[in-house]
């Protein structure tokens, strides 16, 4: 009698291990964490940069609450109808993050600049809503314009489905093409996916610096919620710049300039990314930036290859003739920075 209820109760302890393990894979699965997002793309994203992370699971009907779970195994069974989608991640990543060097706690957020890598904290459940995810509030690189590569800076800004941060394209570019530093070797311009999926509800700040050698000689920050990959770079969504006067600046009725698209004129002058104040021929033009594509102004160099990236190195606009100020950099970068997304708590509900 000892014996069958010794056994009885194994065979009971045995349906109740199952039965658990079975509850707890139907409601969270083997949880690595799990935070809120504001799409798909970027709880995917947060998947593939962290090392133990092997799926995800993401729900669009939980907008104000954890719809990105984190799994280091096997996948919860989740109802359909709490609007969730699981995915394996991917593990072609072609960047520095492809290694997954990072810890536990950290997750790998490529960088523009050496080592080509960011480890940071992830907030994950439990966390007081003050903290955010480690995919928020980090800028990334939207597109990168080369001086001299004898390519067109618009046209390739406006290249709908050329994507150099795929591995494959990563690969072929040479080393400095993915860094901020003009003296390195580059051929190219760099233009990322990020361009042609543009999430203007999920953008806080756009950015566009000049650099030589590496160094940020100037710097304009946008306001970019809401905006388009063209329409953020507008005088009235300037934010921040080390130009003093570029935000309010009152541009001549007749020839200023704030536009990627820029200038265009008989085939002969082409500018883009040009914010100017006043544009009334070679000898009064006055601004602050252009990409010059092919231009027949003196103050524009001649020789050598075409882009020439020009900035004004004052602290103001100036006549692009004025001796000194009219500079060229190497490098003109376009940076994203996405919206801080407070955590909230994980209730392990449907919503209706």
């Amino acid at each position: 009698m000892a014996s069958f209820q010794f056994w009885l109760l194994i065979l009971y302890l045995t349906i109740l291990n199952f039965m658990t393990g079975f509850i707890r894979l139907r409601v969270r699965g083997d949880t690595l964490g799990s935070y809120q997002m504001s799409n798909e793309e970027r709880c995917r994203r947060l998947c593939r940069y962290h090392w133990r992370c092997s799926h995800f699971s993401y729900s669009y009907k939980r907008p104000l609450e954890h719809n990105c779970v984190l799994h280091t195994g096997y996948l919860a069974i989740l109802e359909a109808d709490c609007g969730w989608v699981q995915e394996e991640a991917s593990q072609s990543v072609g960047n520095a993050c492809g290694s997954r060097l990072c810890d536990d706690a950290e997750v790998c957020v490529p960088s523009p600049g050496q080592p080509f890598r960011n480890c940071l904290p992830v907030s994950s459940e439990g966390n007081s809503s003050s903290q955010f995810s480690a995919a928020d509030g980090l800028q990334f690189l939207a597109c990168r314009l080369t001086a001299g590569v004898n390519q067109s800076a618009y046209d390739k800004y406006v290249d709908s489905g050329t994507h150099d941060d795929t591995p494959q394209a990563r690969a072929s570019l040479l080393p400095g093409c993915l860094t901020l530093n003009g003296s390195l070797p580059c051929n190219t311009h760099y233009r990322s996916r990020l361009l042609d999926e543009w999430p203007g509800d999920a953008i806080d700040t756009v950015r566009v610096s000049v650099y030589n050698n590496g160094q940020q000689q100037r710097y304009v920050t946008f306001n970019g919620t809401g905006s388009t990959f063209l329409s953020w770079f507008a005088q009235d969504r300037v934010m921040a710049s080390d130009w003093s006067d570029v935000r309010d600046e009152v541009l001549h009725r007749r020839g200023g300039f704030f536009s990627i698209e820029g200038f265009k004129y008989k085939r002969i002058i082409y500018r883009s990314f040009y914010v100017n104040r006043y544009h009334d021929g070679c000898s009064n033009d006055a601004g602050w930036l252009l990409v010059a594509e092919k231009d027949t102004c003196s103050y524009v160099p001649s020789a050598g290859p075409f882009p020439v990236i020009l900035f004004s190195s004052a602290d103001t606009y100036v006549n692009r003739n004025e001796a000194g100020y009219n500079k060229q950099a190497d490098v003109l970068a376009v940076t994203v920075k996405f919206k801080k997304t407070p955590v909230a708590a994980f209730s392990g509900r449907c919503d209706p």
